[in-house]
């Protein structure tokens, strides 16, 4: 009991989660979460990367305020000990006392210990001495850095920067000190300045104190003074920074380098700090890893919001379904509809169920009126006379002119679902009904396995036009939405003495000759052409007997005769009235189709059959008389056989376009039922099974030499619809193209 009510739970969990109400209330909250979510994310990137940027560029600012300071305070201190009294004393002075010397001595000295300069160095031009404070006294011919003197002759400036230079003491050989020199020119405030004042600071202790100032540096950074690079905490960059080259050729060096932020000094001192891709990204990670985090927590969140949401909502649904007498949804086992489809169907369950209800009502009643109507088809009820019962049943004919409509679908025949046969000739024969129904009153009913239209319009003149506009519309929609190929056969009766059983014998004769998959007829007939009083079936029969030399048929086709029409209740002159039409029925339609048979062959036997003394003679002279007709050699005429060659040549000609009878018997010039009736003589084919089987005939080499697809050869041959291809090719060769391409190909590769 428990694991029933588990796996019952289960069920319904399952079924909660399939549902609409789940799956939209779901994909809704997500949807707006996952918005969230993004602008989060695009806003926390945002504000990482302007935190990042503050953070570096307050760093930088102070990293160049700092060596600002440092390169400031050598400046100053140029200008300092440029106007002290003993040293501006020196400046005018060509012949310096030793005093003089020792008092400029003793005030520097100090001076250049206090700052930690590397040295302090005057040029007294008057005196052509020169004093270093960490080497002493020398004068312009011993000076150890002659190549400075030389610099000093070219300056154009009141001072400048020497970056990076080497220092060596002439007093006391070491490896040279790299420092960074600020040279200017003394006196002060004078115009024609002769003397120089370097005052030199170590490199080194101007990268410790960058180094310190941009201390911890996770990043790239470099600390310049105009284009010099002073330090960096690439060693890479140390090593192959240019001084001859700008800034910004020298960035080339920094590798994966995604946005910079740098401060710039007045005095031209700067810092910079390079971020990479990868750096840049492992700064935003962190913000993003926690929104992901708060997204997962919500999505599980919305889940369970969603769940408990589809819970309730589906209680209403369940009553409803319970209501209907079906299975609640969240009942159902295994269920791959939705809830929503599951009610639909439920519905249209139950109004199909009112429908059967008043299908059976009105089926009675259809059934009523089609018994009442085909006694006038069959001529049990005059149309000129009717019984009050035709009123009541909603029969009633108030125009002068009639019609009947014969409506035939062959592809029907094929399918084997009876259900599904039954329901499309009813859509075909709902459709019909209402389209001629524009033109006045029509009832249809079954009969013959066709489908019967028995029209009564006003309508006299232009009435086989307007017939034709009809047909053609319908044959039109029903291709286009069933897929199926209707033929129609009109007779049209006879505007003085209407009689709608003779012109459904016309009509029902007209399918006789027509190929059963015929896409392309509206045929007609009139009453005032000949209708025998013998089945017309029956007669047509016998007459295709004769042209099959099938004699076992016609001893069939004899015998059934005899049954109708010749039984022992039959008066012996009604017998020979019905045996001579017949017979005359027969040549008629032989002579018809241009078979050759001589009238001697058949009057000699009507005049037996007209003096028979019995039933037996009769249908003897019948048998004997069909029997000869079959023995004797039967043929059309070479004029007839000229039309059908001009056809076949049409055809094959043509076989690709979308051509009708009509057109072929137009190419031919004569009339389109006579040519179909004679070319089936002449080849056992209609013109549309002879332009279907030559269609058929041509594909054959295209499945095998060519990789076309199936669609493409069918369009190729002049099919519009691939299926009609199919279902030709299966007719004639019994398997599909694709069947048949598949064969030829193994067969060639075997």
């Amino acid at each position: 009991m428990d694991s029933g009510q588990s796996l019952l739970k289960l069920h319904r969990c399952k079924n909660i989660i399939k549902s609409k109400h789940f799956r939209s209330s779901f994909l809704t909250i997500m949807l707006c979460t996952t918005i969230l979510f993004i602008i989060g994310s695009i806003l926390a990137t945002i504000q990482s990367m302007l935190k990042l940027q503050e953070t570096l560029e307050m760093k930088a600012n102070h990293t160049a305020v700092t060596v600002q300071e440092v390169l400031t305070n050598i400046r100053s201190s140029a200008a300092f000990v440029g106007n002290m009294p003993s040293v501006d004393l020196l400046f005018h002075t060509s012949l310096p006392t030793t005093d003089q010397l020792f008092k400029m001595q003793n005030d520097v000295e100090p001076y250049a210990s206090l700052y930690d300069y590397e040295s302090i160095v005057l040029f007294f031009e008057p005196s052509k001495r020169i004093y270093d404070s960490a080497g002493g006294f020398y004068t312009y011919d011993d000076f150890y850095n002659p190549d400075l003197l030389d610099q000093l002759d070219t300056m154009q400036t009141e001072d400048m920067w020497l970056i990076n230079v080497p220092y060596t003491r002439y007093y006391e050989p070491r490896p040279a000190v790299p420092v960074i020199s600020y040279i200017k020119k003394l006196p002060l405030y004078e115009v024609e300045q002769k003397c120089y004042i370097s005052v030199s600071y170590s490199m080194k202790l101007l990268q410790k104190t960058a180094q310190k100032s941009t201390a911890p540096a996770p990043y790239t950074v470099a600390v310049c003074f105009g284009d010099a690079l002073l330090w960096s905490n690439s060693t890479e960059l140390m090593k192959y920074w240019n001084p001859a080259s700008s800034i910004k050729e020298n960035e080339s060096y920094i590798k994966g380098l995604s946005r910079q932020y740098s401060s710039i000094t007045d005095i031209g001192a700067s810092c910079t700090y390079y971020v990479s891709h990868k750096e840049l990204l492992r700064t935003f990670l962190p913000d993003l890893f926690y929104l992901l985090g708060l997204y997962c927590i919500a999505s599980v969140v919305m889940f369970i919001i969603s769940v408990i949401y589809s819970t309730i909502m589906l209680r209403p649904v369940d009553a409803i379904m319970k209501k209907i007498g079906t299975t609640p949804y969240t009942g159902k086992n295994g269920s791959l509809v939705d809830e929503f489809a599951l009610i639909s169907n439920a519905f249209d369950h139950m109004t199909n169920q009112m429908r059967n209800i008043d299908s059976v009502m009105h089926e009675n009643k259809q059934l009523v009126r089609e018994r009442l109507l085909t006694g006038i088809i069959y001529n049990y009820v005059d149309i000129h006379q009717l019984s009050p019962q035709y009123e009541q049943n909603g029969i009633h004919f108030s125009c002068p002119y009639f019609s009947v409509v014969l409506i035939s679908i062959p592809a029907l025949d094929d399918l084997d679902d009876y259900t599904r046969q039954e329901q499309l000739k009813l859509i075909v024969r709902n459709n019909a009904a209402d389209a001629f129904s524009s033109l006045g009153v029509a009832y249809s009913l079954y009969i013959d396995k066709v489908i019967c239209i028995l029209l009564n319009t006003s309508l006299g003149d232009h009435l086989q036009e307007e017939l034709t506009k009809i047909c053609t519309a319908l044959k039109s929609s029903i291709k286009q939405t069933l897929s199926l190929y209707p033929l129609f056969s009109i007779g049209i009766c006879s505007q003085n003495d209407p009689k709608p059983w003779q012109a459904w014998q016309l009509a029902r004769q007209n399918f006789i000759f027509t190929a059963t998959d015929s896409e392309d007829f509206v045929l007609f007939s009139f009453q005032n052409e000949y209708c025998s009083s013998v089945d017309s079936d029956l007669l047509a029969g016998f007459t295709q007997c004769i042209i099959d030399k099938n004699m076992v048929q016609l001893r069939s086709l004899t015998g059934i005769f005899r049954q109708l029409y010749l039984t022992d209740s039959t008066d012996l002159s009604e017998a020979r009235r019905l045996t001579i039409i017949a017979l005359g029925t027969i040549f008629t339609s032989l002579l018809e189709l241009n078979v050759t048979v001589h009238e001697n062959q058949i009057t000699g036997y009507i005049n037996k059959i007209g003096i028979s003394e019995s039933l037996n003679e009769c249908d003897t002279h019948l048998f004997v008389c069909l029997s000869n007709i079959i023995d004797t050699e039967t043929k059309i005429s070479e004029e007839s056989r000229g039309y059908v060659r001009k056809a076949m040549d049409y055809l094959e000609a043509h076989y690709a376009e979308q051509i009708t009878v009509p057109q072929v018997a137009s190419s031919v010039s004569i009339n389109p039922i006579y040519l179909n009736k004679i070319f089936k003589l002449s080849t056992g084919k209609t013109l549309s099974e002879y332009l279907n089987y030559y269609r058929i005939k041509q594909s054959l080499e295209m499945l095998t030499d060519s990789e076309n697809t199936i669609n493409c050869i069918s369009e190729l041959v002049g099919y519009n619809d691939v299926r009609s291809y199919i279902r030709f090719f299966k007719k004639f060769y019994h398997m599909t193209p694709n069947e048949y391409r598949k064969g030829k190909r193994e067969k060639s590769t075997d």
